[in-house]
């Protein structure tokens, strides 16, 4: 079940989830606006993500590594509103979901490599 990162906790929760994180391969979609729904990466491996409170944005790094046609991708998020968490999903498998100021939300689900 999907839960929500207080505010207060997404720099320190992202520090601890990038530092004690195993082998993820990502897929992230972005939802919303003019959009619609995108996949912007797949089978990539998770590099990092991270709250920067100062800039006030989420950065998400993947790694392509993982896949010689895979790119290396970088996604900022500026201005987030909310951020949920479903790490209840099955063993290995976690899914965080990141709306931003303009309605646009971010899904970035991982799985064990």
């Amino acid at each position: 079940m999907a839960r929500e990162i207080p505010r207060d906790d997404w720099q320190a929760y992202f520090e601890d989830f990038s530092r004690d994180q195993p082998d993820y391969l990502a897929t992230m979609e972005i939802l919303g606006g003019e959009i619609g729904a995108e996949t912007e990466a797949q089978g990539t491996r998770l590099a990092a993500i991270t709250y920067d409170r100062k800039d006030d944005i989420v950065v998400i790094g993947l790694d392509g590594a993982a896949d010689p046609v895979a790119e290396e991708v970088e996604r900022v998020i500026d201005k987030p509103l909310r951020i949920t968490v479903d790490d209840d999903s099955g063993p290995g498998e976690i899914s965080f979901e990141i709306e931003d100021a303009e309605g646009i939300r971010t899904v970035l689900r991982l799985d064990r490599a």
